[in-house]
């Protein structure tokens, strides 16, 4: 593939605003009904954090 693919359906905008939104700190029920899914499975599914972004949520901890 000569390019990476990057947000090429709705439905990985979807992810990616989730994600986005975890990462900035955005609550799971407020992003439930922002995205209009209809359970937290679904919101969780949807989004996912990178390794930087749970390294540094732990060192907040210390």
């Amino acid at each position: 593939m000569k390019f990476e693919r990057w947000l090429d359906t709705v439905h990985d905008w979807r992810h990616h605003w989730a994600s986005h939104c975890v990462m900035a700190g955005i609550d799971l029920i407020t992003i439930m009904n922002m995205g209009g899914w209809k359970s937290l499975r679904m919101v969780q599914r949807y989004s996912s954090v990178s390794v930087d972004h749970m390294r540094e949520s732990i060192n907040k901890l210390n």
